[in-house]
C-alpha cells in the first residue's frame, strides 16, 4: 500500500514538473527594450554654455540636460519645472516662483534659489556678452545692469528664501512665460559658473547629462538625479552629425537612425508607413539686400525685384515640402496677428518690369542642396521678369555668414526664426545696428519697436506691429519668399512625441516606446 502510495505521488510530482516545464516554454519571449534613440543633428552645436546659445540647434540639446523654472507642455501650457508652482500677480509685473525641493543636479547636490539668482544675473553680466541678454530686458534694471549702469543687487530678481525666487518687470510682457522656458533663463550652480562649457565639471539639472561630446557625436546619459527620472524612458541618446542628406537616407535605410529632419526625398514612402511628421516651424525665409550697392540703394528697384517672384510657384516647384508662400515676415505661429493682418493682399507679384533690364546683381546663397535649387530658380525668375542678370555666388553657412557682415555681396539669400512666441521676436531681426542695411526709414521702425515693447493695448499694440511690418515690405528692406517647414522622420517604434515648433525642439525626454 504503502508503495502504491509512493508510485502516486511520486506520478503526481513528475506529471506537475512536466505541467510547469511546458507552460515555461509556452511563456512569450520578451524583447529587452532598446531605450537608445539616435538623432541625427547635421552639425554639432555652436555651444553647451546656456546663456551663449545663439542658434536652436543648441536649445534643443540645452533643452535636455538643463531645465529652467518652467516648460511648455503638448498644448502650449506653460507649466511648472524647475519651480514646484508659481503665481503672477494682477498687474503681470510680479512673478513668484517655489523651486522644487526635490530638485538636483546631476552630482546630486540641491538646486537652489541662490542658483536661480545666479542664473539670471550671469546671463545679464555685460562679461558673460550673452548674444539673447536682451530677452532678459523686461525684468527690472535688467538692461541698466547688462550695460554697466547699475549693481547685479539693483536687478529684478531677488530670493526669498532657501526655495522661493520672485522676478519683478518693469513691464508687462505678453511673451514672458515663454522666455522662461528658454536657456537664457536657466539656473546656474555658482562655483561651476566658470566651468560650465567643460563637459567634465558641468553640473546638469535636466534629464540628461552629457557623457560624450566630440565633431562626430554627443552622448547623453539618463540623468538618476533628475526630480522626474522616473517618467523618463529613454536611457541614452546618440545625437549623430552627419550633413550629407544620401547618408541620412542611407542611415535610416539601414535601421541606424531613429530620428532626423528631412530634405524632400522619399516622403511618400515614409508617410506611408506613419514615419513623417510635417509641421510649420514660423522660420522666415528672404532675399537680404547690400544697400550700399548703387542699384540696391533705391526703392524703387528693391520693389521690382519683390514683385516680380511668384511666390506660389516657389513653393510648389522648387520647396514642395508643405512650405507657404509669404508676403511678409511674421507667420502664423506668432499669436493671433497673422489672423487680424493676413500678408496676403501686402502686393501683388509675379510682374514684370524692364526697371533692371541689363543690370547686374550677385545672389549670396549657401552651399546646401535645398538653398543651390532656390538661388538657381531665383536667377530665371529675375532673369524672365526684369531682365536682370544674376550671379549666383555659393559657399558654405559661416562663409556666408562672414560675407554678410563684410558687405561682400548685393543679394543674399537669408533666413531667420522666431525665438519667442510673439511678433517682435521677427522685427527685432531688423531693428539692429548693421552696416550696409540703412537705406530705409530705419529711424520711425525704431521708434514703432519702442511703443510695441510697452504698449499693454492687444488691439493698439496689433496696429503698431503692422505699421512696423508695413515699412519693411513697402520700402522692401528685405523680399519675403516663404515660411518653411520642418519634415521629420520619427521610426515608428516610438509614441508621445512632443515637438515646439517656434524653438524647432523636440522633448527626447517625454518619448515613449510604443
Amino acid at each position: 500500500m504503502k508503495n502504491n502510495i509512493k508510485k502516486i505521488i511520486f506520478l503526481l510530482f513528475i506529471t506537475l514538473f512536466m505541467f510547469l516545464l511546458v507552460a515555461y516554454f509556452k511563456k512569450p519571449i520578451t524583447k529587452e527594450v532598446d531605450t537608445t534613440i539616435t538623432y541625427n543633428i547635421y552639425t554639432k552645436p555652436s555651444t553647451i554654455d546656456p546663456h551663449q546659445f545663439r542658434d536652436m540647434l543648441s536649445v534643443e540639446l540645452m533643452n535636455e540636460v538643463y531645465e529652467g523654472l518652467l516648460r511648455e507642455d503638448k498644448d502650449g501650457n506653460f507649466i511648472p519645472a524647475l519651480s514646484s508652482s508659481y503665481s503672477i500677480s494682477d498687474d503681470k509685473l510680479t512673478y513668484t516662483f517655489k523651486i522644487r525641493k526635490d530638485a538636483k543636479y546631476s552630482d546630486g547636490s540641491s538646486v537652489t534659489a541662490d542658483d536661480v539668482v545666479n542664473g539670471f544675473i550671469r546671463a545679464l553680466d555685460p562679461h558673460t556678452a550673452a548674444r539673447y541678454a536682451e530677452m532678459l530686458f523686461p525684468i527690472v534694471n535688467a538692461e541698466e545692469y547688462n550695460a554697466g549702469k547699475v549693481s547685479a543687487k539693483e536687478v529684478g530678481v531677488k530670493k526669498i528664501d532657501e526655495n522661493t525666487v520672485v522676478l519683478k518687470l518693469n513691464r508687462f510682457v505678453p511673451y514672458f512665460n515663454y522666455i522662461l522656458t528658454l536657456p537664457i533663463s536657466y539656473p546656474i550652480a555658482d562655483k561651476f559658473k566658470d566651468d560650465i562649457a567643460d563637459i567634465n565639471t558641468a553640473l546638469y539639472n535636466g534629464p540628461y547629462l552629457i557623457k560624450k561630446m566630440n565633431d562626430d557625436e554627443i552622448i547623453l546619459e539618463k540623468n538618476k538625479f533628475y526630480w522626474n527620472s522616473n517618467n523618463v524612458e529613454i536611457k541614452n541618446v546618440k545625437f549623430a552629425v552627419v550633413k550629407n542628406y544620401a547618408v541620412v537616407e542611407n542611415l535610416i535605410k539601414n535601421d541606424e537612425l531613429d530620428l532626423t529632419r528631412l530634405e524632400p526625398f522619399d516622403f511618400e514612402t515614409k508617410r506611408k508607413n506613419k514615419e513623417l511628421m510635417t509641421y510649420q516651424n514660423g522660420r522666415a525665409w528672404f532675399i537680404g539686400f547690400n544697400m550700399e550697392n548703387e542699384i540696391l540703394n533705391k526703392v524703387e528697384n528693391r520693389l521690382a525685384i519683390s514683385h516680380a517672384i511668384d511666390r506660389n510657384k516657389y513653393v510648389k516647384d522648387v520647396k514642395d515640402d508643405g512650405s507657404v508662400a509669404s508676403k511678409s515676415i511674421i507667420s502664423t505661429l506668432l499669436g493671433d496677428y497673422r489672423k487680424n493682418y493676413p500678408d496676403k493682399d501686402f502686393f501683388e507679384d509675379n510682374i514684370k518690369s524692364d526697371i533692371l533690364k541689363g543690370k547686374k546683381l550677385r545672389l549670396l546663397t549657401g552651399n546646401t542642396t535645398s538653398e543651390v535649387k532656390e538661388a538657381n530658380f531665383l536667377q530665371e525668375e529675375l532673369r524672365v521678369k526684369l531682365g536682370l542678370i544674376v550671379e549666383v555666388l555659393t559657399v558654405n553657412y559661416s562663409d556666408r555668414l562672414a560675407l554678410t557682415r563684410l558687405g561682400n555681396y548685393d543679394m543674399v539669400l537669408d533666413t531667420y526664426g522666431p525665438k519667442f512666441n510673439d511678433p517682435l521676436t521677427m522685427l527685432y531681426r531688423f531693428n539692429r545696428n548693421k552696416p550696409h542695411f540703412n537705406a530705409w526709414n530705419k529711424e520711425k521702425y525704431s521708434d514703432l519697436i519702442k511703443q510695441i515693447e510697452v504698449e499693454t493695448n492687444k488691439e493698439k499694440r496689433q496696429k503698431l506691429i503692422n505699421e512696423a511690418e508695413h515699412i519693411l515690405i513697402d520700402e522692401a528692406v528685405i523680399v519675403p519668399l516663404y515660411y518653411s517647414t520642418e519634415n521629420w522622420f520619427i521610426r515608428n517604434k516610438y509614441k508621445n512625441i512632443i515637438v515646439h515648433p517656434i524653438s524647432n525642439t523636440m522633448d527626447i525626454h517625454e518619448i515613449k516606446v510604443k
